[in-house]
């Protein structure tokens, strides 16, 4: 199991990602949650709002997930991060592997 996070420009963004993956069983929950940033963006230091989208999912179905985010996003290097998990309760994890494909 995976988590995934990528920033979205704003709640619809995150929405309608998470809406298609949840669609194609590629992940088995969504959750996402306003952020504030900071970034340096073409020699400029920007500051404002995003969202966070948070995808729990198979490690097997990374690739296939980062490249539908890539294709998909609307930013032009989108933060796309996969975390593995080091602990995990057995019964959480069943589920997981139950609802995705």
């Amino acid at each position: 199991m995976i988590f995934i996070l990528t920033t979205c420009k704003n709640t619809a963004e995150a929405k309608r990602i998470a809406t298609m993956f949840l669609r194609l069983r590629l992940v088995a929950c969504a959750k996402w949650w306003p952020i504030q940033s900071s970034y340096w963006w073409k020699e400029k230091l920007v500051a404002g709002r995003e969202v966070m989208l948070l995808l729990e999912a198979r490690k097997t179905h990374w690739g296939k997930i980062r490249a539908a985010i890539q294709r998909i996003h609307s930013y032009e290097i989108p933060m796309i991060v996969a975390l593995e998990r080091s602990q995990i309760d057995p019964t959480y994890h069943r589920w997981l592997h139950n609802v995705t494909s």
